[in-house]
Order: C-alpha cells, then sequence, then structure tokens
C-alpha cells in the first residue's frame, strides 16, 4: 500500500477501506483492505469548498463514511464510501450555537460514535471534549478528572478514537500514557481511566510558558509515550514508544479488553498511527516509504 502515499498523517479503517490523510498533496485517499489498492481520492490543498488546509483528524463513520476534520478551515467533511461528497458542518458555527463556554475553542480531534460524534477541545479547562449530534448539534461537554482541566493541548496533546456502532470511546494522553475510556453500554459521558502505561496513579504537572502564556503538562514517563489509540467495542489498542538512544520508536501496541490490560503486540517496524476493525489493526508506517500494514490480532 505504498505507492500513492506521499505524507500520510492520519488514518481509520472500516469494513472496506482504510481511510488515510496524506499532507504531502492535501488529499483524502481510500485504500481497499482485500487488495491494497487505491479505490478513491479526494481534496486539494485551499479553503474553498472540499479543499483541505490543515487536516488534523480522520474518523470512520457508519457504512465506511469517512469524517475528516480541517481544523485550519473549521470545517467537517463527510464523504461516502464511494468518496462521493456529502454533509459539511461548519466547526465554529456549531461551537457557538452550543453557548457553552469552549465555543471559541479550536478542535484538533474527532470521533465519530453511535449518536454522533466528538470534537476534542483545545483548551481542556473547558472539559476533554465535546459531544454533537450526526447533524452538528451541541449534546453536552465529557468531563474528565481534575488534571485534565490544568492542561492545554499543546502540552498536553492526546489522541482519540471512537467507535460509530458500539459508541465506546476513548483518549490517551502522549506524553503519559494514561487512558480515559468511556464503558460502551452506557452514556459516552461517563469516563473511566484505564491502567496508566508509564505512570503512577499521581502525575506530575510542570508548569511553564509557550510564546509568554502560561502553560502545562504532564511529566512524560520514563518507559514509554502514547504515538496514537483505536476503539473496537470495549477493546483498545494504544501504540507506544520506547526510548532507544536519544530517539523514541515505536513499535508497541497495549491491548486493553472492558479496561483491563491483555497482551501487547511486538511490530516489526516502527509506526506513527493505529486503526481498528473487528480482528485487524491497520498500521501507518513511515520509517523509510509510506507503508500501511494490514495485521490480523487476536
Amino acid at each position: 500500500m505504498d505507492s500513492f502515499l506521499l505524507q500520510p498523517s492520519s488514518l481509520d479503517m472500516g469494513r472496506q477501506i482504510v481511510a488515510v490523510f496524506d499532507r504531502g498533496d492535501e488529499v483524502l485517499k481510500a485504500v481497499d483492505r482485500a487488495t491494497g489498492e487505491l479505490r478513491w481520492e479526494i481534496g486539494r490543498s485551499g479553503q474553498g469548498p472540499w479543499e483541505f488546509a490543515g487536516v488534523t483528524d480522520v474518523a470512520m463513520g457508519v457504512a465506511d463514511s469517512v469524517w475528516v476534520l480541517d481544523s485550519t478551515n473549521q470545517r467537517i467533511y463527510v464523504v461516502g464510501p464511494d468518496g462521493s461528497r456529502g454533509r459539511v458542518i461548519n466547526v465554529a458555527d456549531a461551537l457557538f450555537a452550543s453557548g457553552a463556554p469552549y465555543r471559541l475553542d479550536v478542535p484538533y480531534r474527532i470521533a465519530v460514535v453511535s449518536d454522533g460524534f466528538i470534537l476534542g477541545l483545545s483548551r481542556t479547562e473547558n472539559g476533554l471534549a465535546a459531544r454533537f449530534s450526526a447533524a452538528g448539534e451541541w449534546r453536552g461537554t465529557i468531563a474528565g478528572p481534575e488534571w485534565v482541566h490544568a492542561l492545554t493541548y499543546m502540552a498536553a496533546d492526546y489522541r482519540m478514537d471512537g467507535h460509530a456502532e458500539s459508541g465506546s470511546f476513548a483518549v490517551a494522553f502522549q506524553f503519559t500514557g494514561r487512558i480515559l475510556a468511556a464503558i460502551p453500554e452506557g452514556d459516552v459521558t461517563d469516563v473511566q481511566e484505564v491502567g496508566a502505561i508509564a505512570t503512577g496513579d499521581e502525575p506530575e504537572v510542570l508548569n511553564f510558558e509557550i510564546d509568554g502564556m502560561p502553560a502545562s503538562r504532564l511529566a512524560p514517563g520514563q518507559v514509554r509515550l502514547v504515538r496514537s489509540i483505536a476503539v473496537e467495542g470495549d477493546r483498545i489498542a494504544v501504540l507506544s514508544a520506547r526510548q532507544a538512544d536519544e530517539d523514541w520508536v515505536a513499535e508497541v501496541i497495549d491491548v486493553y479488553e472492558g479496561a483491563e490490560y491483555r497482551y501487547s503486540i511486538r511490530l516489526p517496524s516502527t509506526a506513527r498511527r493505529i486503526a481498528m476493525y473487528e480482528n485487524a489493526v491497520a498500521v501507518l508506517e513511515t520509517e523509510v516509504l509510506p507503508t500501511i500494514r494490514q495485521l490480523i490480532i487476536p
């Protein structure tokens, strides 16, 4: 799957396709899971209709629809499984209409769940994420533990994923390996903490400045950093990196089920992102040539 990838940044996997956004040409591309061939591509660089300027996340919805979050253009594009153009949701309008205190946030993450979608917020003191219906109507805020609210996006940098059928949802914080997950059978606002990969029970908060503005983040763990997270029902897969000499090498996927650690998968090469569907994991590798590897897991 490497002949048409230039600089892939985000991906997610559905029943028949892997959707990947390629920053190299600012194009959303769909890869056939069975053949590895390019099915379709859509978009170009720009700020006009169906043009991309700053895509920060891609999520799969029901029936292999693809949801693309363009943070710079403040839009969510919904693409059909055949590459057809669907709805466009104005993020700024959706946040402003909510009347909530985070309406001026710039979302960087998106997850599609059974009753709509979730946007990860840039100012975590306003909450962890905002919930919307599939039509873009505000439905409430997802609150996290107290330590989440003191973080800024630039400092905390987290990854999130959801499952469009079960409604499950999870967030992993890059600098600590701490994981928050929603109970699939319950309300997606009911998040619980899953066992940490790299830190103890009480993470240390570091305070500093970014361009003269106060900021904070959790102290990095001594063992691993989170690179990506994927959710499938009550199963959560976390791609983490270990420190090798002076570099961080992402080569391990830790798998949790029902908020309990189950096993780890050693990858044949380093990876940047993962996605999951049923018993398969898509792994985005960029060590030499951009490649998507599909793994079958227990």
